[in-house]
């Protein structure tokens, strides 16, 4: 059997795609070096967090993070680093009271000292996943070729193979799903849950296509990113 045997192609493809997506490398290339850069920052110590405190401290942090932390690092002068902070926070922060980045200013103001460091902790959570997911589509545009659907298909079937199923899914759906095919079986894998279980039931009942792309490892707030 040589490469240029589809089945085989896709076999290959999907080795690839599981190796690079799975959580361990995820976290080595992703949050590894994040958490390291995290570490790394000196937190303001102080209870009088001011409007012009918490600024500094989120443009510092954030600044501090993209140049140290991510897989394409960036130097970002203090005016983009306090943009995207408060990019970050408008999009995604939330609680009963508040939001956004008024939101978040107002509960680092009330919890005092450790009112700054829950915020940095927060932005930090939102850059890692946003990373992911970066990192994902690189994958996916790397290695697939989004036309070819009888490659996506093999890479279906070659996955619901590995998961022991007789889908019974459409072959068009198997090829436009591939990608779901894919996060459900890592999921599964991590869970140790019945392969594809879940998948199947979401494919037998429901027509709704407009799943995430990926959310492994995805925080409970769905960053808007």
């Amino acid at each position: 059997m040589t490469s240029s045997d589809p089945n085989k192609r896709a076999e290959d493809l999907v080795v690839r795609l599981l190796h690079m997506l799975d959580e361990s490398e995820l976290s080595k290339r992703i949050d590894d070096p994040i958490e390291a850069a995290v570490s790394s920052f000196s937190i303001p110590e102080t209870s009088d967090i001011s409007h012009g405190v918490f600024n500094a401290s989120i443009a510092d942090f954030v600044q501090h993070v993209y140049r140290h932390g991510l897989r394409l690092k960036q130097d970002l002068t203090e005016t983009q680093a306090l943009s995207k902070a408060v990019a970050i926070l408008d999009r995604n922060y939330r609680n009963q009271q508040s939001s956004g980045y008024n939101g978040a200013f107002v509960d680092a103001w009330a919890a005092g000292a450790k009112g700054i460091a829950a915020t940095l902790a927060f932005i930090a959570e939102v850059v890692k996943y946003k990373e992911r997911m970066a990192y994902v589509r690189w994958v996916y545009v790397s290695l697939v070729d989004d036309r070819d659907s009888e490659l996506k298909r093999g890479i279906a079937a070659a996955l619901l193979k590995r998961g022991g199923v007789d889908s019974g899914i459409p072959v068009d759906m198997q090829a436009d799903e591939y990608r779901l095919l894919v996060e459900h079986y890592l999921a599964d894998q991590r869970s140790l849950a019945a392969p594809f279980s879940a998948l199947l039931n979401i494919l037998g009942e429901t027509h709704e296509w407009n799943r995430p792309l990926f959310s492994l490892g995805a925080p409970i707030w769905q960053p808007d990113v």
